[in-house]
């Protein structure tokens, strides 16, 4: 395969902002991605919304899954949207998963995406729990990612919860995480390999 100057650069740029991500280019033959819009509903069981005032309509939701060949999932993250009263209109990745078959970074992957689509509003972890693999992609975007912005997230429930959490690093939890407008878009680098249904 010939290396051109554009994907030489995407390489490198990888190696310095965006690993262990799989790079887009790197999905396996026959891997895409879909990304689906739906409503999530919160009830008695969210924890947020009887016990520390946050939002008890109807939010948005984002399905983000990485199918293999033959469409299986192998990987999915879901996201819903605080709205703009809650979390300064935050989006929150509730759920992160990756099934046995899942190419090595495909989790950063998604993480990625989902952090493009939020666009400005941005992503926050879980306000609930965190896992540990979850938070080490959230503290490797807070010590390595140049092309990540951090803002603090203001009139966020959750906080409490997760300062008595296991003894990991919580700054992550009190921030937002934006991609930089200036750094590569990985939907675009993904073209036809990404579907929104």
């Amino acid at each position: 395969m010939k290396i051109t100057r554009k994907h030489l650069k995407r390489l490198i740029e990888g190696m310095l902002n965006e690993m262990p991500m799989l790079q887009p280019d790197l999905l396996p033959e026959g891997f895409y991605i879909t990304v689906q819009k739906d409503t999530y509903v919160p009830d008695v069981s969210d924890w947020f919304t009887h016990e520390d005032g946050g939002p008890d309509e109807p939010m948005k939701m984002m399905m983000i899954h990485m199918r293999g060949q033959g469409g299986q999932v192998l990987a999915e993250l879901y996201m819903k949207y605080w709205g703009s009263r809650y979390c300064g209109g935050t989006w929150e990745v509730y759920r992160a998963y990756l099934k046995e078959g899942a190419p090595d970074g495909a989790g950063p992957l998604m993480y990625d995406i989902a952090m493009e689509i939020a666009g400005t509003r941005g992503i926050m972890s879980d306000r609930m729990t965190t896992s540990d693999d979850a938070a080490r992609v959230w503290e490797y975007y807070l010590d390595n990612r140049t092309d990540v912005i951090t803002q603090p997230i203001k009139r966020c429930v959750g906080r409490w919860m997760r300062m008595e959490a296991d003894g990991r690093r919580p700054e992550f939890s009190e921030l937002k995480f934006i991609k930089s407008p200036e750094s590569a878009s990985v939907i675009s680098a993904l073209g036809s390999k990404i579907r929104f249904v």
